[in-house]
């Protein structure tokens, strides 16, 4: 037992020396380090008048994480996937610090665009550190480098998480640049952006059949087609999504936006109505449902009922009390029916 005391020391010492940078280790400190350096993020926020050189110190230790824990240094991909999220998150603190202290948006731009697929296989830090970038460059960047940055998230960003979850960031996109290309006066260039767009989508139907995502996608794809004008189409790509698997809880939103395009854009407020009444019948406890009722109305008004649009009206006061708001606009239009029909004293 002796001998064992005295020999345990020798053994163990090699050991953890063999320890000293494994890629367990070197996560450990990176973990240390992130603490550190958000600890001293919390007290410049809560006491910004006295933090002074402390900036210095935080803005050092989130720049040393970057520079001390490169990719190259880890070679187990589990742990490298975890000091590449610590990666990512020091790069958001230090780009939220230059913002927030030194107002410095080119030194927080730099340091995202730099880091931002340093979390490649944790899509969550991934996305954050695009949405960070993409706030600041909306704010204070031009409009070339945010289309760079959105084209490269295409490219470089997956739609759908690992359960086929969309990713509203990156699948809003190829919009995004066809605003931004409108933006700018660019009317070819835009048209030509949404027939990509069409086209991106049409490649996350065809890799996620099946899944939430592709059901995401075909909304975009009808949105693009109300903006071409092709309401027929829209009409359509909409009905279709509504057939999809994993449509769920997507209906009650796309029945509304459908019958926005029945109404307004294919003249139908008879159409419209049916897919509003649908969406109150099947989906009652739908935040839409009230408001549902209230377009019924409005769609009678226009094809002219005033009693079939008084009675909806009516019905949104009886059913939803609770919602001050669609009642009080559906108060509001059933007044100007009946001033409409000279029934002053009714509608006041």
């Amino acid at each position: 037992m002796e001998g064992l005391r005295r020999i345990a020391p020798w053994i163990l010492l090699p050991l953890l020396w063999g320890c000293a940078d494994s890629s367990l280790s070197v996560r450990y400190q990176a973990e240390k380090d992130l603490w550190r350096a958000r600890r001293m993020g919390v007290r410049i926020q809560s006491q910004p008048d006295a933090a002074g050189p402390l900036v210095d110190k935080a803005i050092a230790a989130y720049t040393k994480i970057l520079d001390d824990y490169p990719p190259s240094r880890i070679d187990d991909p589990n742990e490298a996937t975890q000091v590449g999220t610590i990666r990512a998150a020091a790069a958001l603190g230090l780009a939220r610090l230059e913002l927030s202290t030194r107002q410095d948006w080119r030194a927080a731009t730099n340091v995202l665009m730099e880091n931002r697929l340093a979390a490649r296989d944790n899509l969550d830090a991934t996305v954050r550190i695009h949405a960070e970038l993409l706030r600041i460059l909306q704010r204070a960047g031009s409009a070339d480098t945010l289309v760079l940055v959105l084209e490269q998230m295409l490219d470089s960003v997956p739609p759908a998480d690992a359960d086929g979850n969309p990713v509203s960031l990156v699948l809003d996109a190829p919009m995004q640049i066809v605003d931004i290309e409108e933006g700018m006066g660019h009317a070819q260039e835009a048209a030509a952006r949404l027939e990509l767009a069409q086209v991106y989508f049409d490649q996350v139907l065809h890799d996620h059949a099946g899944q939430p995502v592709a059901v995401a996608a075909r909304l975009h794809q009808a949105n693009i087609l109300v903006k071409q004008a092709r309401y027929r189409e829209a009409d359509a790509a909409l009905t279709e999504a509504t057939e999809m698997p994993k449509a769920g809880l997507y209906v009650p939103g796309i029945l509304l936006t459908q019958a926005t395009v029945r109404q307004q854009g294919l003249d139908d407020p008879a159409g419209a109505v049916e897919l509003l009444r649908r969406l109150q019948r099947d989906y009652p406890d739908d935040p839409r449902a009230p408001g549902a009722l209230l377009q019924i109305g409005i769609a009678y008004q226009s094809e002219g009922k005033s009693d079939s649009a008084l009675v909806a009206f009516d019905r949104v006061e009886k059913i939803y009390p609770s919602k001050v708001d669609i009642v009080s606009q559906a108060q509001l239009l059933a007044a100007n029916v009946i001033d409409t029909q000279g029934r002053w004293d009714e509608a006041l």
